[in-house]
């Protein structure tokens, strides 16, 4: 198919104009069902700056190619080097039907632009499941088959959608022994398997992949097989993608296949709207990749302050588990409980605890005319859903994208509520105990103010880019040891203390006044 492109020098520039066009008349809610979004130029071009490409003959992967605009960017990116690649190759994998013709239409842009400077360049489209169809080739028994689809390169914006556990997808990954729970992290981890030692790969992903348990064995692979170069953040929820309505945390990761893990990560930052300011850090490794950390964790640290937090918070090395301190999420899924559940307590039931009733650092309970329920039964079909009376910690689990603050802690104390009865956690807590019993009082109130200081907040930032505290980020995080957590308890027990005073009992039991102030 013959291009209507005019000056090979506008490659990026047309293809996008096409990519606009073409995506506008897909139907939106037909985008969202398969998780595509096309990319912007001056995303691609972010994207394909990062590659350092020193290959000769070029064999680039491009899984999920819409239009092609990734293979455009990372075209103009190689064909300026010096001095430039004598081949290059593209498969691109695409299996929206209404794209092709276009995709056809792009690649042969990429064609003339490459004759026009003496390099030979040759594509194959693949108009199938990518996912089925590498898996069916790495299964093969034929070594041909398998040796068709090894690359030095790959670009990709993976579609986001989640995998369903019953699915055809779920289950031709397996057979490769990759668990993941998206789409994108399966495009990944499959493009992983396809790039040879030394070869690089950039894709642009949701931030939500660099923290908690959905993804811990996706970064386990990840990480065990490519080492992180660069990455850059998006600040913004709505710049990068703003005509696509995506209001993904985004990041853009670069990285290189079987190599030893650099000295230093580069993390930029930007809003990811066209042309905007951007900062730029050379982070150690092994902070943002911290080896001490039980499930691997990213951290992404954009500025001097986030470098400050980090340095901080390696003062602290006490794991929970050291601490003989377990979290676990609240027993009580309301829907699952219904019958055992009551609006207003009677004499004999047990106190039932809703975020909802933990309000300005207090325990409200009971709330007159609450909508869900403040109550459960305590008797036999209940047990399992309760824990004995005590004092535990207790974080909520989700936040807003506008609150202030991701940790949120609060004392329990059932002498307080409701003594010497058992207490349900709703499924929307955690609560911290010991072997399933309450904790020491001056231990429950330091853990709580540590849990809610700034500098721990700020530090649970760096890798989580959702608004859920898991359970499992709770215990990743490094702890003071328990005489420690005792002194602050002693000094903050009982008090009702504003978050600027939480600061300073902080900064003063630990770091001895030393405070930055735009913390």
């Amino acid at each position: 198919m013959k291009s209507t492109l005019n000056s090979t020098d506008d490659l990026l520039n047309f293809i996008d104009q096409l990519r606009v066009k073409t995506f506008s008349r897909l139907l939106q809610e037909n985008r969202a069902a398969m998780g595509q979004y096309g990319t912007p130029k001056h995303i691609a071009r972010r994207m394909a700056s990062m590659f350092k490409v020193s290959n000769s003959n070029l064999r680039l992967l491009d899984a999920g190619a819409g239009v092609g605009s990734l293979t455009a960017a990372f075209v103009e990116k190689v064909c300026a080097r010096t001095p430039p690649p004598v081949s290059i190759h593209v498969t691109a994998f695409e299996l929206e039907p209404a794209l092709i013709n276009v995709l056809e239409t792009n690649l042969y842009a990429c064609k003339r632009y490459c004759i026009k400077r003496g390099i030979k360049f040759s594509s194959q489209i693949i108009h199938e499941d990518f996912i089925k169809f590498v898996v069916n080739t790495r299964t093969s028994l034929f070594a041909e088959r398998k040796n068709s689809l090894q690359f030095n390169c790959a670009i990709q914006n993976p579609p986001y959608q989640k995998i369903r556990s019953n699915s055809d997808h779920k289950r031709w990954l397996r057979t490769l022994g990759i668990e993941v729970s998206n789409l994108y992290a399966a495009f990944i981890s499959l493009t992983l398997r396809l790039i040879e030692k030394g070869g690089e790969i950039v894709a642009i992903t949701p931030r939500s992949f660099c923290n908690g348990p959905y993804f811990q064995k996706f970064r386990t692979d990840f990480l065990n097989r490519a080492s992180l170069r660069h990455i850059h953040v998006f600040n913004s929820r709505t710049k990068a993608f703003e005509n696509d309505g995506v209001l993904q945390e985004s990041v853009i990761v670069y990285s290189s296949i079987g190599s030893n893990a650099p000295n230093t990560v580069k993390i930029s930052s930007s809003s990811g709207a066209p042309n905007a300011d951007e900062t730029l850090q050379n982070v150690a490794y092994e902070n943002v990749v911290p080896s001490n950390n039980l499930a691997p964790f990213i951290h992404l640290i954009t500025n001097n302050n986030d470098q400050y937090v980090i340095e901080c918070m390696k003062e602290f090395s006490t794991s929970l588990n050291m601490l003989q301190i377990t979290v676990s999420t609240g027993r009580v899924i309301d829907f699952r409980a219904k019958k055992l559940l009551k609006k207003m307590p009677k004499e004999g039931d047990a106190p039932l605890i809703y975020p909802t009733h933990l309000r300005k650092g207090k325990i409200i309970w009971p709330i007159e005319e609450f909508k869900k329920s403040n109550a459960i039964m305590n008797e036999n079909e209940s047990k399992k859903l309760l824990v004995p009376a005590g004092i535990y910690v207790l974080v909520k689990r989700f936040s807003s994208k506008e609150q202030k603050r991701r940790i949120e802690a609060f004392v329990f104390n059932s002498q307080k509520i409701l003594p010497h009865s058992p207490v349900g956690f709703e499924n929307h807590l955690n609560y911290f105990h010991i072997k399933k019993t309450g904790l020491d009082t001056e231990i429950a109130h330091g853990l709580a103010c540590y849990l809610n200081s700034t500098m721990v907040d700020r530090y649970f930032r760096l890798f989580s880019g959702h608004t859920q505290v898991n359970a499992t980020d709770l215990r990743a995080l490094p702890y003071p040891t328990l005489k420690l957590l005792k002194k602050l308890g002693k000094r903050v027990a009982e008090k009702d203390l504003l978050q600027d005073k939480i600061d300073d009992v902080f900064y003063e039991e630990f770091f001895g006044n030393l405070k930055i102030a735009s913390l």
